[in-house]
């Protein structure tokens, strides 16, 4: 989701945990993850709709205030967001 909620979107991990977002314009972005266990989440993206809470933000911390902002620029790959999810 952009760092400032206008824009965000849901989607699911693959069989080993990874997601890929393209056509992403340069901003700063949010990530968020759903435990196991946790509420489910409705899988859309929406402007101008508050998003889903997660279980965990990037780096790894429970709280959005502290999420670490991801910042993209023009064409940027970004392959190194790496999440440790603790043992349930």
């Amino acid at each position: 989701m952009l760092a400032d909620e206008s824009l965000w979107d849901t989607v699911e991990v693959d069989a080993n945990g990874y997601f890929q977002f393209d056509s992403l314009k340069p901003g700063k972005y949010v990530i968020g993850i759903r435990l196991p266990g946790a509420p489910s989440w409705k899988y859309a993206s929406a402007a101008g709709v508050p998003p889903p809470a997660a279980s965990l933000y990037y780096p790894g911390v429970q709280n959005r205030s502290a999420a670490a902002a991801i910042v993209l620029r023009t064409d940027e790959k970004r392959d190194n967001i790496d999440f440790t999810v603790p043992a349930q």
